[in-house]
């Protein structure tokens, strides 16, 4: 019984998730090596955060994340407190980078 528990909660989360990508201006960024591994380590251990990509010429970080779990605001946050540098975002609409799994099977 407990097992049974376990996998329907499991499959339930499984088809509510999103994955969500958000993209943030990053400014005080001055090589493409060292601060960009910066920026990346530092949502390394973040729970919820499953990519995390820097351009240095366009100055800006991408991050894909599942919004149930964390969001974009609280990101933003962990960044500027974990780095010395400033981010804001640029997308005011996140976007949806893959629908859940209902939203697969059903459309919308």
């Amino acid at each position: 019984m407990k097992n049974i528990i376990i996998i329907t909660c499991l499959s339930l989360s499984f088809m509510f998730a999103k994955e969500t990508v958000t993209k943030y201006k990053v400014d005080g960024l001055r090589c493409s090596v060292s601060c960009c591994n910066k920026v990346k380590t530092a949502l390394n251990d973040t729970k919820g955060v499953k990519n995390c990509d820097v351009d240095y010429d366009k100055k800006e970080a991408t991050i894909t994340y599942d919004n149930t779990i964390i969001d974009g605001n609280k990101i933003g946050e962990l960044l500027a407190s974990k780095t010395s540098y400033k981010f804001s975002q640029l997308d005011k609409e996140q976007e949806e980078k893959k629908k859940s799994f209902l939203q697969r099977i059903f459309g919308s």
